[in-house]
């Protein structure tokens, strides 16, 4: 099996462990047992745990840049790419945490943000409020992604309106549906749109 083994199966394997059982039951011993190979094995393909979370995040990442896209305006193609990274974070559960994790000087990491930038570098803006910007989609693109993985594993229900019974507003929403919307197309394409906006009406007012 060792000489059938090469270091895309190896990521396919600690992707479906992720998904399983989350980051903190990754390891690379759990990982060579699965696998059925020895970890001296495993080291030679991979070095060390963290070089693992780096391939694993670099698989992401490569899979969300393929669904990027590459026509249209600046602001439905940064609202489309954010979609891609948060739809492709979402196939691959606790794949967030890994983005959270590496490094941000890491090859695809900077290749993601690069690849970002690349949109907005036709505006008007400077290059600190361009970085600014991209950094404000992914930020908030993992949020997003966390707080929904955090509420899909915790079972939310919504029919337990009680306790949110001392609390007006959310007792409102929750009799309404609307806290059920969390984690939906709907409440990310609202977020972004916001952002998107937001930048606009800074470009308008530097405009004046």
């Amino acid at each position: 099996m060792a000489e059938r083994m090469t270091k895309d199966k190896i990521v396919d394997v600690a992707l479906d462990m992720l998904a399983k059982d989350g980051l903190a039951g990754l390891s690379m011993r759990k990982l060579a047992d699965v696998l059925g190979i020895k970890a001296a094995t495993l080291y030679w393909h991979i070095p060390n745990k963290g070089a693992l979370l780096e391939e694993m995040a670099n698989r992401v990442i490569e899979e969300s840049l393929s669904s990027f896209a590459k026509d249209g305006d600046w602001k439905s193609r940064l609202k489309q790419n954010a979609q891609a990274l948060s739809e492709k974070v979402r196939q691959h559960p606790y794949s967030v945490e890994l983005l959270n994790v590496i490094p941000p000087h890491t090859r695809s990491y900077l290749k993601l943000t690069n690849e970002l930038l690349s949109v907005v570098e036709p505006l008007p803006l400077s290059d600190q409020e361009k970085l600014y910007a991209i950094l404000l989609i992914q930020d908030y693109v993992q949020t997003f992604e966390k707080d929904y993985l955090r509420q899909s594993t915790e079972q939310y229900d919504e029919g337990a309106i009680d306790r949110f019974a001392e609390f007006d507003i959310l007792a409102r929403m929750s009799k309404e549906g609307i806290l059920g919307k969390m984690g939906s197309k709907d409440m990310l394409n609202w977020a972004l749109s916001s952002i998107t906006d937001g930048i606009e009406k800074k470009i308008e007012e530097d405009d004046k």
